[in-house]
């Protein structure tokens, strides 16, 4: 799987470590030395990112608020771009449900979420579900697909259950760079409370 699938939520929800591929490696090497437990605390430092294989935009945020974003993205092992890319884009955070790059990811499937998800994976230190942070989806009981036990749990459907997006007005080109210097009071409460 990789990270946000329906198996690494499964294996978070379920209580187990996400780790890297190099963990598996590093545990063989050091087993054929001596006795050793994959979850020793010496593999720690194998443990998946929360962002790891994403990339992430943000759209309708101040400067000094997408720059913070940049480094939380970064710090988590994503990547950040200033523009939005189809089949590049994993991720847009935007301030409000609207604008250019938001139309584009809607059309595109990408995920649509506020930067509550972004802190909240932080304070976490893991990928969480993005469902829950999804503008104009509702929850709705349903069961999760994965290849391993099954589970009912509260599931937002995705944006692209959505069965018809219309395109007014937006260019159908692949890429959006829309940056704009708007203000978050929230946001910019958030780095100052915490440092």
């Amino acid at each position: 799987g990789e990270v946000g699938s329906n198996k690494y939520l499964v294996a978070l929800e379920n209580g187990k470590p996400v780790m890297v591929k190099d963990w598996v490696f590093k545990v063989w090497e050091l087993s054929q030395d001596r006795h050793i437990l994959a979850t020793d605390d010496i593999f720690q430092k194998y443990t998946c990112p929360p962002f790891l294989g994403i990339t992430v935009v943000v759209s309708g945020f101040r400067t000094r608020e997408r720059n913070q974003m940049r480094n939380f993205v970064i710090r988590g092992g994503g990547k950040y771009s200033g523009e939005l890319k189809m089949n590049e884009c994993t991720h847009l955070i935007v301030k409000e449900p609207q604008g250019a790059k938001y139309d584009a990811a809607k059309n595109w499937h990408i995920k649509i979420i506020g930067d509550r998800w972004l802190f909240d994976c932080m304070d976490k230190g893991k990928y969480l579900d993005t469902r829950p942070y999804q503008f104009g989806v509702n929850t709705e009981l349903q069961t999760v697909q994965t290849s391993t036990p099954e589970r009912m749990s509260i599931v937002r459907p995705s944006i692209s259950d959505i069965s018809a997006i219309t395109n007014t007005g937006l260019n159908q080109s692949q890429h959006v760079d829309e940056t704009t210097d708007m203000t978050s009071t929230r946001f910019s409460e958030h780095f100052n409370s915490t440092g």
